[in-house]
C-alpha cells in the first residue's frame, strides 16, 4: 500500500536565509567548544550497524568525532589491554577522554 502526502512548505516573506545560517553556524561553534572540547571516539567493526546512528547524530550536531574501525583480532587485543578496567566490554563503544561508554542508546543519550 502506498500513501502519498501533499505537503506545502510555507516560507514567510521576510525570510532571510543568511540570518538563519549565521545563527546555526554560531550554535555549531558553541556546541563544539563547550559540550565536547575534545573529539569523541566511536569504535566498531568496519560496517554501519549499531554505531551508525551515533555517527549520524555526531554529524547532525556538528560534533568532532573519530571513527575507530576494529577487526575481531583488534577488539580482542583492546579488551585485554585498554579495556581491563571497563565494567562492560562490548561494541560499539564511545570514548571521550578517560570516559568509556557502551550500549547504543546510552551513547546517544550521552551525546545529546
Amino acid at each position: 500500500m502506498f500513501i502519498a502526502f501533499n505537503l506545502k512548505l510555507i516560507i514567510p516573506e521576510n525570510y532571510d536565509q543568511n540570518l538563519y545560517f549565521n545563527i546555526s553556524d554560531y550554535n555549531r561553534k558553541a556546541m563544539e567548544t563547550q559540550r565536547f572540547p575534545t573529539a569523541i571516539t566511536v569504535a566498531y567493526y568496519p560496517f554501519r550497524a549499531k554505531a551508525q546512528i551515533l555517527r549520524i547524530l555526531c554529524e547532525y550536531l556538528h560534533l568532532s568525532y573519530q571513527d575507530r574501525f576494529l577487526s575481531p583480532d583488534d577488539w580482542n587485543k583492546i579488551k585485554q589491554t585498554e579495556g581491563k578496567d571497563w565494567l562492560i566490554k562490548d561494541l560499539p563503544y564511545l570514548q571521550h577522554d578517560d570516559f568509556v561508554l557502551t550500549g547504543s542508546s546510552a551513547m546517544i543519550s550521552y551525546v545529546v
